[in-house]
């Protein structure tokens, strides 16, 4: 379950340990989350990637104690990841710590989107306004959850204030939420509960976008605003909040209005973006040329993964020469992912070792912690820690270094 954390950080911890991983990707809302990086750098897991997809945490009675830990977590565990990766400037902010940033920056990776289903067809505009029962009224559209981060409240009043001056308008609302039933009152109380469309959730958003004249985004907080990019790939223009990151902006269809305009300066907005600008059909491939195609942005990452890992087993995995590539031989059941060094003279025998002092030694020497980003341990360390070893072993007196033999 999502809220039993203890739980899923035991199963996460076995699933490291039983099987053999490269590279771990975390996909990141909030940093508590980054306690899983932890994990993997404690299982041996050379490439850890953290990706921060959020820059708020949602309101709720709990929400200081929530940011609270999130700051601090933020702080402790950020260079636990050897890879800081985010949507937006403003959610590697939201994630990361200030000093991890300025010493090590982040890579922006955009969250991929299938540009050509979403490429405008005139076709398939006509035959969803007909099954939303429309012909030639002005549609204004959001797609989202339907939640107090979305702010659709806000949305009903810039859209009764619309009515004014078109009144044969249509306001479309995509998706479901808890707020769903206060929003229908609300349409109600404004008067406008007949002219507003709640959808809810669908599998051809495209079709959608199609039908609509103007997108909407009056979010309060966004990680990125991915519903933003394909309204945009489908040639609509969007008005968006400031809170909305401008990486969303990849084409001059979005343009942004603070909040504070009100809902009269959002009705004007919305009224004036409304006209037709150029052959909609034109406007995926500007958003592929900016990076958001599903296909490009995985291809991006399948090559920092291919390069991470020849980089990391040049270094990290030369103590199997006969394998090509240093490939790790076949994992065996309740084996650890990275196998023990060969036993060298300076270090006590592990078999006759407790098993406490054997997993110390065995954490040490692991070779995943040589990666950048990890310091490895200084040689100093390592001595003491043999020489304590060895000394427990053989049962000498830590106060005055005389004790019985085993």
């Amino acid at each position: 379950a999502q809220r039993n954390l203890p739980e899923n950080y035991r199963l996460f911890r076995r699933l490291l340990h039983s099987r053999q991983y490269d590279v771990v990707h975390l996909h990141i809302f909030h940093s508590l989350s980054l306690v899983y990086a932890r994990l993997a750098r404690d299982a041996g897991v050379t490439v850890r990637i953290a990706h921060s997809h959020n820059t708020a945490l949602r309101s709720s009675p709990l929400r200081p104690l929530k940011l609270l830990l999130h700051r601090a977590a933020r702080a402790l565990l950020t260079n636990c990841a050897t890879d800081l990766w985010a949507c937006s400037g403003a959610a590697a902010d939201f994630l990361f710590s200030a000093k991890a940033l300025r010493r090590r920056g982040f890579q922006w990776i955009p969250n991929g989107i299938h540009t050509e289903l979403f490429r405008f067809d005139a076709g398939g505009r006509a035959a969803a306004r007909r099954e939303l029962g429309l012909s030639d009224e002005l549609l204004v559209g959001n797609i989202g959850r339907l939640c107090a981060q979305k702010n659709q409240a806000f949305l009903l009043d810039a859209f009764a204030a619309l009515l004014a001056g078109r009144p044969e308008s249509r306001l479309l609302l995509v998706g479901e939420g808890e707020a769903e039933e206060a929003l229908r009152r609300k349409a109600e109380q404004l008067g406008c509960g007949d002219k507003v469309i709640f959808y809810g959730v669908s599998s051809h958003v495209e079709r959608l976008l199609w039908a609509m004249d103007v997108f909407a985004f009056p979010s309060r907080f966004e990680g990125l605003g991915i519903a933003a990019v394909e309204a945009q790939a489908a040639g609509l223009p969007v008005l968006a909040s400031e809170h909305v990151p401008p990486e969303a902006g990849v084409t001059p269809l979005l343009q942004a209005l603070p909040l504070d305009a009100g809902a009269a300066g959002w009705a004007q907005a919305l009224q004036a973006l409304c006209r037709p600008s150029g052959r909609r059909e034109d406007w995926a491939a500007a958003v592929r040329r900016g990076g958001f195609d599903v296909a490009d942005a995985a291809a991006r990452i399948q090559a920092y993964y291919g390069r991470s890992l020849s980089e990391e087993r040049s270094e990290d995995f030369n103590y199997f020469p006969q394998r090509p590539g240093g490939a790790l031989p076949p994992q065996v059941p309740g084996q650890h992912r990275r196998p023990d060094l060969p036993p060298s003279g300076d270090y006590p025998d592990r078999r006759r070792l407790p098993r406490r002092l054997r997993g110390h030694l065995r954490r040490l020497r692991r070779p995943g912690r040589a990666h950048p980003g990890h310091p490895p341990a200084q040689p100093g360390r390592l001595r003491r820690a043999k020489r304590r070893a060895g000394r427990r072993h053989r049962g000498v007196d830590r106060l005055g270094g005389r004790g019985r033999l085993d």
